[in-house]
Parts: structure tokens; C-alpha cells; sequence
């Protein structure tokens, strides 16, 4: 049976059938049955310290780590941006050293985040989550980013909606975040949007997760 694919989750207990990546700090216990990734978060690097960054190390290490994140820019919220840049960058090379996707929590700055990309880390697996921006006016669509959709596909938000129709489905991801809708209902929602049955994007979703994401099964 294909699983249902929660990539972004607060959850640490899912359901026998759903494959989740629990998002972590670097603060936090180890979750031992499932997925996770971690990162400092845009909202909390005014209190990162080199403490923080070893600890992240090593759990990047982990077999069942499979991202650095969520990390990213939130203009909005959080620390000085300048210093959410500093951490941010630091968390890519971190990234690239130990070949695993970053989850992007981005907030008004999507088309900087993807200027990066493209300067310095052309080839590196990015996960925009959360997806219910407008893309930028420079957008290039690449096959090596990918955008998670989660509640806003049932509350309606118009970006999200929008958005889930255009891309290929080859891109696309779904997640729970920290909501209380489940995944299915979110699939259901994504059926609905896309023209795909359950079986059909099933199938679809757990091949991007494992090309995305090459877990070790």
C-alpha cells in the first residue's frame, strides 16, 4: 500500500500509514520512531549560539534526519534579518556538507531566497513549505526546488489554490505542519485541486518524497 507523505509535521507519533518527517529544534528530543529534520528556525536566531550549531551537527548526523530545517527568512518576524541571513547561510553550507535537502520557511522573501540558490548552491535540493505565496516576478521553475501545500488548500487560501493547479506535479509535497487537519484530509483537498484521484496522487507524492528526500528504507 502507498503511504501517505506528511513532510512537515509536529507530530511525533503518525499513523502506520503515513511516512512523516517530524520538524525538530536543535534544543529538542530526538523523536526515534519517525523521520525528522532540523534547523533554527528564522524566529528564534536571535538566541542561536555555537552551542546550538554543534548540537545541529550532530543531529544532522542521524540516520533518520533526512533536512536541515525549517530554516529561512522571515521578514515579519523574528530576529534582525541580517542576522536571519547569517544563520540561514550558515545552515546551507551545513546542508551541502551533509547532502540533505533544506526546508524553506520563507516570509516576503522567497525571490532573495532563490537569488541565493541559484549564486551559490545551483544543485541543492530546496523544500519551500507551507506554500501560500505569490511567486516572485523573476520566477524560473526548477526541477530541484519543490513547494509543500498544507491547510491553506481547505481554508481556502487563494495563493495556495492558485499555485497547487499550475506547478508540475512532479513538485509538489503535502504536510500538517502544527494544524489539527490531518494528512488525508489534505490530500483529499489536493485531489480536489489537481484533478488527480487518491491512487493517482499517492503514487505521485511518494515518488517526489523519495527522489527529494532518498530516505533509507
Amino acid at each position: 500500500m502507498i503511504p501517505f507523505i506528511d513532510v512537515h509535521s509536529h507530530n511525533s507519533d503518525p499513523k502506520a500509514d503515513t511516512i512523516c518527517i517530524c520538524n525538530i529544534y536543535p534544543t529538542d528530543e530526538v523523536p526515534s520512531n519517525t523521520y525528522f529534520s532540523v534547523g533554527i528556525h528564522p524566529w528564534y536566531t536571535s538566541s542561536s549560539d555555537e552551542k546550538g550549531f554543534e548540537r545541529l551537527e550532530q543531529l544532522l548526523s542521524a540516520e533518520n534526519c533526512l533536512a536541515v530545517g525549517e530554516c529561512g527568512i522571515d521578514v515579519l518576524k523574528g530576529g534582525p534579518v541580517s542576522r536571519q541571513w547569517q544563520i540561514f547561510e550558515r545552515q546551507l553550507h551545513l546542508a551541502v556538507r551533509f547532502q540533505k535537502p533544506v526546508i524553506i520557511h520563507s516570509v516576503r522573501a522567497m525571490q532573495e531566497i532563490l537569488d541565493l540558490r541559484r549564486r551559490f548552491f545551483p544543485d541543492h535540493p530546496f523544500l519551500f513549505h507551507g506554500f501560500n505565496s505569490r511567486f516572485p516576478h523573476r520566477f524560473i521553475p526548477d526541477d530541484n526546488v519543490y513547494y509543500s501545500f498544507g491547510k491553506a488548500l481547505i481554508t481556502s487560501g487563494p495563493n495556495a489554490l492558485r499555485l497547487i493547479k499550475n506547478l508540475d506535479i512532479s513538485q509538489i509535497l503535502l504536510e500538517t505542519d502544527a494544524s489539527e487537519i490531518s494528512i488525508e484530509e489534505i490530500y483529499e483537498a489536493a485531489c480536489i485541486h489537481t484533478g488527480l484521484s487518491m491512487d493517482s496522487l499517492k503514487i505521485q507524492l511518494f515518488e517526489n518524497y523519495k527522489r527529494l528526500f532518498k530516505p533509507l528504507h
